[in-house]
């Protein structure tokens, strides 16, 4: 596995973008919404789960690398 596959934040950008539909250059910036670093840092040592919202999307992140896109409540 290279360095790049092993970034969780790579992979949420990757979801998002198979989720939309879209090149991952179309979206609005990820970093815009969450810090990448601690993101890719999040779950080196621990287990767990991170979510946040991301547009009109809530993104749930656990440790062993699954992502869940849900429309929010709004849309």
């Amino acid at each position: 596995m290279s360095d790049t596959e092993k970034r969780l934040s790579e992979a949420v950008l990757r979801a998002i973008s198979d989720f939309e539909g879209i090149d991952e250059a179309e979206g609005q910036p990820l970093y815009e919404t969450v810090d990448l670093d601690a993101l890719d840092d999040l779950f080196r040592t621990d287990s767990g789960q991170v979510t946040f919202q991301y547009v009109d999307h809530v993104v749930t992140v656990t440790s062993d690398g699954d992502v869940r896109i849900e429309p929010t409540d709004d849309h």
